[in-house]
């Protein structure tokens, strides 16, 4: 399968993605980082919790098992 922006569905490319993520690492809200990169404050919140484009990063795997970033 496809990962990431090499996904046929893929509207964003992975930095974008990267992004939002670091923001709300940041303490950014999902609705000023959705501003900030005008996508809906949904999209937003499905990339930070790795609803969506979870390969990008190994970090769901990682956190299941007890792991660290």
């Amino acid at each position: 399968p496809k990962w990431g922006e090499s996904n046929h569905k893929a509207r964003e490319p992975d930095w974008v993605v990267e992004a939002a993520r670091a923001l709300r690492e940041q303490g950014w809200s999902y609705t000023r980082i959705a501003r900030k990169l005008e996508v809906s404050w949904h999209t937003v919140r499905d990339w930070v919790d790795y609803r969506t484009r979870t390969g990008s990063t190994t970090y769901r795997t990682l956190t299941r098992w007890g792991g660290k970033r």
